[in-house]
């Protein structure tokens, strides 16, 4: 539907890819699946936009022709894609019963922080109460959903982690429309964004070649994996499903610089 996006998260390599938010044809789009649903009888779709949601006349434009394609097409269809948390002046109820009437049925939302002040420090956009307004109106219109956290940013701390706890405690009234959630393997720092291009501002030092592996006064790689584990308990005993793909990678560093193989001098105390 889309390509690039509005939003320069600091974090995010999307916008040195592609310097410039591109919206697609909806009666193109449209048009595609149609044709892939009667020739080719595919009926699932995954749109792979940053963010689905970055224009809301195009989300509403787009939703509308795939709710007038369901009458026309004998298999049904559905699709699923990425959110941005939008507050309720710009995403209103309404717009969530046109996106389950297109037959949505699961969008991605990059929450990354319960901190209001870290969200803010990566330039999000995002208020914490819209996060539960956008919570609570999918849960309302019953499409399904999985939230993305980002552990580690370079100016969080335990302090900011503990926010991010009480976040995820306070989002189990959600749980039926929570499929799972998403626990990305603590902050990487990566070249080209705008992260990168500040790591002076961050005091940022590499212990290695890895953008993993960064620290400053704040953190350091071990520290971060401490935090995204304590995360991933809560997570776990409040009940959601995550995705545990990252536990195996971040024990084995963990157990790398606990062996010594990172000096002292590399990492921050």
């Amino acid at each position: 539907g889309s390509r690039g996006c509005p939003w320069e998260c600091t974090f995010c390599s999307v916008t040195t890819k592609w310097s410039k938010y591109v919206l697609g044809e909806s009666d193109v789009i449209v048009s595609e699946l149609a044709n892939h649903i009667i020739v080719n009888q595919i009926y699932s779709f995954y749109f792979i936009d940053s963010l689905m949601n970055g224009s809301m006349g195009h989300l509403r434009k787009l939703c509308s022709l795939l709710s007038s394609l369901r009458s026309k097409v004998e298999h049904e269809f559905e699709w699923q894609t990425f959110f941005l948390v939008r507050g309720q002046r710009v995403m209103v109820p309404e717009d969530f019963d046109l996106v389950v009437k297109s037959n949505c049925k699961l969008v991605k939302i990059g929450i990354e922080s319960g901190s209001q002040k870290i969200n803010n420090d990566m330039k999000k956009g995002v208020c914490i109460d819209d996060i539960y307004y956008t919570f609570e109106q999918l849960t309302r219109v019953g499409i399904s959903s999985t939230p993305l956290f980002l552990i580690g940013y370079p100016s969080e701390r335990y302090e900011n982690i503990k926010e991010t706890i009480t976040l995820i405690k306070n989002m189990v009234p959600y749980k039926t429309s929570i499929s799972s959630m998403a626990l990305g393997p603590t902050c990487m720092v990566t070249n080209g964004t705008p992260l990168h291009r500040d790591i002076e501002k961050h005091n940022i030092r590499f212990s290695s070649n890895s953008g993993w592996s960064w620290f400053n006064e704040n953190s350091d790689f071990k520290t971060r994996i401490e935090w995204w584990f304590e995360v991933f308990d809560v997570v776990v005993k409040s009940g959601f499903r995550v995705d545990h793909r990252s536990t195996t990678w971040l024990n084995n560093e963990y157990d790398t610089i606990a062996k010594g193989q990172y000096t002292p001098a590399q990492i921050a105390n």
